[in-house]
């Protein structure tokens, strides 16, 4: 995880002053908690940081919402870190963009390793984490970590797409000796039927032969 780069927000718009003090504030005490590792906090302070920002369109509130994200993750709240990298993603800044996209992919990962199975939602995650790591790289080609999480990220691609076959051949195996399984089941029983009907036509038989002999024995 690349360490979250901690700098003084400053507003630039006079209108938005009476918000500086109380951005600054929430800002200095989410970078404080971070520092202790409470990163539960430093989350509840950096978004309220963001949300007392001037507008989604400040850059203020896209460094806020990357600082919110890293507490996330720190946090292993994947999903939601995602969503607030993301959202740093819209901001102007080519290097907050380059670490957004890199910690993106980082959670993304992060929680495809936590999934117990796999799934085409799954495969989706892990596609993306590709595309975010290959973003990372196109904007900073001297970040070594991007480019092997990148070649890692691509190992667990095809060691999925690996998987994915051997399961289905497998699952093919075991329709195929499910359904040969309820053939021969089938068979037998058909086989105890003709058994069952031969034994009872014998038995049948055996008891009109005994009637005839009977009846015979009578007339005598």
């Amino acid at each position: 995880m690349k360490r979250v780069g901690f700098v003084l927000l400053i507003i630039m718009c006079f209108s938005s002053i009476v918000f500086a003090d109380v951005v600054s504030e929430n800002f200095m005490k989410g970078k404080s908690a971070f520092e202790k590792k409470d990163f539960k906090k430093s989350a509840e302070y950096f978004k309220k940081a963001a949300e007392t920002s001037e507008t989604e369109s400040s850059e203020n509130y896209y460094d806020l919402k990357y600082d919110e994200g890293v507490s996330l993750y720190k946090l292993k709240k994947y999903d939601e870190a995602v969503k607030y990298f993301e959202e740093a993603l819209k901001s102007e800044n080519l290097d907050l963009q380059q670490k957004a996209y890199y910690n993106a992919a980082n959670s993304l990962i992060k929680k495809i390793k936590s999934s117990k199975k796999h799934s085409p939602e799954i495969t989706k995650e892990l596609d993306k984490a590709l595309k975010y790591y290959k973003n990372a790289v196109l904007l900073n080609n001297n970040d070594n970590d991007a480019k092997r999480n990148y070649e890692i990220a691509l190992k667990m691609k095809k060691q999925m797409n690996k998987n994915q076959a051997n399961n289905n051949n497998q699952n093919k195996k075991d329709k195929k000796d499910k359904n040969k399984k309820q053939e021969n089941k089938q068979n037998k029983n058909k086989d105890n039927k003709q058994n069952k009907d031969k034994k009872k036509n014998q038995q049948n038989n055996q008891n009109r032969d005994k009637s005839e002999k009977e009846k015979k024995k009578d007339n005598c």
